[in-house]
């Protein structure tokens, strides 16, 4: 009989988690489509990773353009609608300027955009880690059109 209980307790305690992995798998969906509706996202392991426009910012400005406030303020209201979720916020930069203005204006970026985030904003955490700056470039920085692409803020992975 002691065997039996074990055995149920454990039956229930998989099939907890199982209930657990699944929510998580079908939060992670919805929350991939909703991104997906305010700026383009792809699923990576750390999670759904946003792109704001690949126009964010002008060479060596971090200045954040209107268009990509736009998507910033859409993501903001899918954030809010899900209590607990955290945006790791990552600012890139194209090749232009020295490695050490380079991670200066990276970290500039990232701290701009919360801003727009307005009452998401306590939820956001900023990478200035080795993932920014120049690093991760999305385009070649070769030319003129793929370094604008490079100056941009994104990958805002849920936690």
């Amino acid at each position: 009989m002691e065997a039996d209980a074990l055995k149920a307790k454990e039956d229930a305690a998989k099939a907890e988690a199982e209930r657990a992995r699944q929510a998580a798998a079908d939060l992670r969906a919805q929350l991939l489509e909703q991104f997906n509706r305010a700026l383009p996202t792809t699923d990576t392991p750390r999670g759904p990773a946003g792109q704001h426009g690949r126009r964010s910012f002008d060479t060596g400005k971090y200045k954040l353009r209107m268009e990509a406030q736009v998507g910033l303020a859409k993501l903001t209201g899918i954030v809010l609608s899900h209590p607990g979720l955290k945006l790791a916020v990552e600012g890139y930069t194209d090749t232009t300027g020295s490695v050490a203005f380079n991670q200066t204006l990276s970290e500039q970026r990232a701290k701009r955009c919360p801003g727009v985030y307005g009452p998401a904003r306590p939820r956001c955490e900023f990478g200035y880690g080795t993932r920014i700056g120049p690093a991760n470039p999305v385009a070649s920085n070769d030319t003129p059109q793929g370094r604008q692409q490079n100056r941009r803020v994104g990958n805002h992975y849920l936690r």
